[in-house]
């Protein structure tokens, strides 16, 4: 029976997570700042 282990130094995952995740998350992160970033010069507007 053979193992399929990744390597430490080539896995590619975000501590333990799919890469994809941390895309998701700044995509979020990003969203988010340019949410509340427009909704403060809407307040500062008004």
């Amino acid at each position: 029976m053979s193992s399929t282990v990744a390597d430490p130094h080539t896995d590619r995952a975000f501590f333990g997570h799919p890469r994809g995740l941390a895309n998701l998350f700044g995509v979020e992160m990003w969203e988010r700042f340019s949410y509340y970033g427009m909704l403060a010069s809407l307040t500062l507007y008004l």
